[in-house]
């Protein structure tokens, strides 16, 4: 009865491993569901546990850096019924009510916490789409685009290639690794019962 139980420290790498097999395995519930935590977990790890919240870590780390947002000339040059929809961001707020929608309620029709954020996102559903029969790197579709039907402006939807998404997440994750020079961060331990 000198055996051991078998601890396994988890880390903010074992999150995006979990990821890439959801995404080899098509469990793309669970592969979206692990990187919309990603925001999470990496803005309560900055310097020394300070949190810097998930919709400014977001903006950060994945929306500034692998999203085009239209520049004012297109905007302007647009007829005025779609100048608010080519203003609908995906970016942090919008991420952040995505993430509360898929883990709180298992839905995807996005609900903000302030009214001013809704207004201002002028987003009503995020649409999750996969090609389940293309590998990682043939997946069609950008990780976010704006559709809509008939142009109403008031029922702007967002479609997200679950796989792209994920991808992108774990790239945002890697840039934050390397701002805050580490290459992994320790969140807990696991016991194996059986691993002894």
């Amino acid at each position: 009865m000198n055996e051991l139980l078998q601890v396994k420290k988890i880390t903010t790498n074992d999150y995006v491993n979990e990821i890439n097999k959801n995404i080899d395995n098509s469990n793309y519930l669970s592969a979206l569901t692990l990187s919309l935590m990603i925001p999470d977990i990496c803005s309560k790890n900055i310097n020394g546990n300070k949190n810097i919240g998930y919709v400014k870590w977001f903006n950060k780390y994945v929306y500034r850096t692998y999203y085009d947002v239209p520049n004012s000339r297109q905007i302007k040059k647009t007829p005025q019924k779609l100048k608010k929809i080519y203003k609908v961001k995906f970016n942090g707020t919008t991420c952040y009510a995505l993430r509360n929608a898929i883990l709180h309620s298992g839905t995807s029709f996005v609900d903000y916490k302030k009214e001013n954020d809704r207004v201002k996102a002028n987003v009503d559903h995020i649409e999750l789409c996969v090609n389940s029969k293309s590998e990682r790197e043939f997946q069609y579709g950008e990780s976010v685009s704006i559709i809509t039907d008939n142009y109403d402006e008031s029922k702007v939807t967002i479609r997200i290639n679950v796989v792209n998404f994920c991808i992108i997440m774990i790239k945002g994750y890697y840039d934050f690794l390397n701002d805050i020079e580490k290459d992994n961060i320790q969140l807990f331990s696991m016991i194996d019962w059986d691993n002894k």
